[in-house]
């Protein structure tokens, strides 16, 4: 489990997100065990803004998540033996393609080839 702290608007509060998984590049992604993973973006003064929370299909845990080396896409892995793609457009995430896990197993981990045309996954079976 991850945990992210978030001040709130002038320091008053703290937010914490907890997460199965999460990777940075320009934006922060966390995964969530309720199938969700939220972006964030990071600044130095504005700290944590929250840019969306996003939902592939139903319930099923995100476990692995990681950005292209250039942060232009993003890839999700779940515990329902799915990894969905996505292109970032600025702060705009869309779902652009789905790969299927073969043989029962789950992604666990990912990682992008450097031209990031190609992902590979380190896979778990049940």
């Amino acid at each position: 489990m991850h945990t992210l702290a978030e001040a709130g608007q002038n320091g008053a509060g703290i937010k914490l997100l907890n997460g199965t998984c999460i990777d940075v590049a320009e934006h922060v992604c966390v995964g969530m065990s309720n199938g969700a993973f939220r972006v964030l973006s990071c600044g130095s003064r504005t700290g944590f803004k929250l840019l969306g929370t996003f939902r592939p299909r139903g319930k099923s845990s995100v476990v692995c998540v990681r950005y292209s080396p250039k942060g232009e896409s993003l890839a999700v892995g779940c515990i329902d033996q799915t990894v969905d793609m996505f292109r970032r457009d600025g702060e705009k995430y869309e779902a652009y393609r789905q790969i299927q896990i073969p043989l029962g197993g789950y992604a666990v981990s990912l990682d992008w080839s450097q031209d990031s045309l190609m992902i590979r996954s380190g896979t778990s079976t049940r």
